[in-house]
């Protein structure tokens, strides 16, 4: 097999997924498939990534409801997402299964393994009860469902071989990193499905209806929100920045509410804070549907990149985004059209390495100055908008 259609970043991960392939090509017999795909009656998507990662997983909800109103619609994610998908609208089941290179948990790396083990045991006996006629993995990356997808024996199986295992599936498409959106590779897997192009105009991320509640703690002047987790902390702006930032909006007069999650990114919190009224922080302090309702509400969203720029993209909240040079900029962007992306230009970019380097100028090297003009273009924007 070739070891370069493989997206990981690893050349030894790379290796090791072309060496499985090349077993499973000869050892398993998946069955060919001719001719279109049938409606299906029950369908199963697949992303079992990070925070940021179901929520633009959910931009197939709407094509899919609206292509097959009468199908019953599963999705497998990781535990950590669940909040995301619970009394989603378009979801009728979630499944569960943590697979251990994802998981960001405390735990330790046999506990991982074990929560690996009975969560995927788990999430193929539910499969199979369902009995589910068709399934895509969304995930292109290695820690992909297609081994459970197999295993369940559900008929239809559609996917990428961007993550390895793609003879375990039906319908394999070839990954290639191009300068396109994330989204429309999804698309892309949704087109080997009965769905006509009007359908497909909906492929857009949906976290269903607005909470209107009002969370206690939320400001009731208009606020700016400073999300400075990035998942890993290789992908963080300095503290020192968001300190200069954070004096800056002060000064301008606007209210500035912290959010983020662990003890990690409350220990940053705790260091950027200033002693003031209008500095409000809400780190680990919101459940998630609150923090969606605080995310609507927000004048602007500054954040490293992270969910949270998603989360702002999906609700139609302004942002202003901290990139790096990991990945190529076109392809994990929050979809929307009133967010800005800084990067520091680097000759590295993009490495594809999740791990970053030592010296990540690519987002250190982002000055503040920088993303004081982004959040006023965005300002002067909103105020030039009718009311």
């Amino acid at each position: 097999m070739d070891a370069s259609i493989y997206s990981s970043g690893s050349r030894w991960v790379q290796r090791a997924l072309a060496l499985v392939d090349g077993v499973l090509a000869r050892v398993v017999r998946t069955p060919s498939i001719s001719g279109p795909i049938p409606e299906p009656r029950r369908i199963l998507i697949a992303n079992t990534g990070h925070l940021g990662d179901v929520i633009l997983s959910t931009a197939v909800l709407p094509v899919l409801r609206r292509a097959f109103p009468h199908c019953r619609i599963g999705f497998l994610i990781g535990s950590w997402s669940r909040a995301i998908l619970r009394d989603h609208p378009l979801v009728d089941d979630i499944h569960l299964f943590d697979h251990c290179r994802l998981n960001r948990g405390a735990s330790s790396w046999l506990q991982k393994l074990r929560q690996h083990g009975r969560t995927r045991r788990q999430a193929v006996r539910e499969f199979i009860d369902a009995r589910y006629d068709a399934a895509i993995d969304l995930r292109y990356y290695f820690g992909n469902a297609i081994p459970l997808l197999w295993q369940a024996g559900i008929p239809i199986r559609i996917g990428y071989s961007g993550g390895g295992f793609g003879p375990l599936l039906t319908h394999c498409l070839r990954w290639r990193c191009q300068d396109r959106h994330v989204v429309e590779y999804f698309a892309d897997l949704l087109r080997l499905l009965p769905i006509t192009p009007d359908c497909l105009a909906e492929v857009r991320p949906n976290l269903g209806p607005g909470d209107e509640a009002h969370p206690p703690a939320l400001p009731h002047t208009p606020f700016v929100i400073l999300h400075m987790g990035a998942g890993t902390a290789c992908r963080e702006w300095p503290i020192a920045h968001w300190q200069q930032l954070t004096r800056r909006l002060l000064a301008d007069g606007h209210t500035v509410v912290f959010t983020g999650q662990g003890a990690r990114e409350g220990g940053n919190c705790a260091q950027v804070l200033v002693d003031s009224p209008r500095c409000v922080n809400l780190c680990d302090r919101l459940p998630w549907s609150e923090y969606v309702a605080v995310v609507r509400r927000a004048r602007l969203v500054v954040a490293a990149d992270s969910m949270a720029g998603h989360l702002a993209a999906a609700v139609g909240t302004r942002c202003v985004i901290l990139g790096n040079g990991i990945h190529h900029p076109a392809l994990w962007r929050p979809l929307g059209a009133v967010c800005r992306v800084l990067a520091h230009p680097v000759s590295c970019a993009p490495c594809h390495n999740p791990r970053g380097c030592a010296t990540m100028d690519c987002v250190r090297r982002i000055d503040v100055d920088q993303a004081w003009d982004a959040i006023n273009e965005l300002m002067r924007d909103a105020l030039r908008q009718p009311a």
